[in-house]
């Protein structure tokens, strides 16, 4: 088998040798004996489009090479063994721009340099970006997180949070207005039995 070692010089996308489909071809260098190559790529179910200045393994198909074991983009590996990563990188391939992470532990991984997704082997689910987050606990708890700007502390609904929109909680909240369209309890008295002092009923007027 003819292997070869290539350098990507320029790539599009066109149909291969016997006019099928489409595919991504590159223009690589064999860097032995200096030659320029198209190069068909061989891709299923994981595009990639490497950039300029990536290593190709190149293996001969007929008169042409096609792209055969691996490409090299100089960007250092970080898996452990067992781990699978996919990221994309910016139109120099100097740097990852969003990546995909399976971990070995069973861990995943889900991040740009933005925003973050991470599901935990236990069940946990954590979402943040540069502003808050919030954290969905194995039992089904969400915590939420933010910025000062948004709250100063996490909120956890822990207590009680209904399909009916009834809300139960030990914190305290405050409002400039409170509107009940049945009823409105302070301290355990109704406020649509209140009784004036001067003893006339609430009607919900100025007294």
């Amino acid at each position: 088998m003819d292997i070869r070692i290539g350098i990507v010089t320029g790539s599009k996308v066109a149909a291969n040798g016997d006019g099928a489909e489409p595919g991504r071809v590159l223009q690589a260098i064999i860097t032995d004996v200096q030659d320029t190559q198209n190069v068909q790529t061989c891709q299923a179910g994981d595009e990639y489009h490497p950039p300029n200045g990536a290593t190709v393994v190149l293996s001969a198909g007929g008169d042409a090479y096609k792209v055969a074991l691996t490409l090299d983009d100089g960007i250092a590996p970080v898996m452990g063994k067992g781990g699978r990563r996919i990221y994309s990188t910016d139109a120099d391939g100097a740097a990852e721009t969003a990546e995909v992470r399976c971990h070995p532990d069973g861990k995943l991984e889900v991040f740009n340099d933005q925003a973050g997704l991470t599901m935990l082997p236990d069940g946990t689910v954590e979402i943040s970006n540069g502003a808050g987050g919030a954290t969905l606990s194995p039992a089904g708890v969400w915590t939420f997180h933010g910025t000062a700007s948004h709250f100063d502390h996490p909120v956890t609904m822990a207590e009680t949070l209904d399909v009916t929109g009834a809300v139960s909680s030990a914190a305290s909240v405050s409002a400039p207005q409170v509107a009940g369209a049945i009823d409105v309890t302070f301290a355990g008295k109704s406020a649509a039995a209140h009784v004036h002092p001067n003893g006339t009923p609430n009607t919900g007027a100025p007294v």
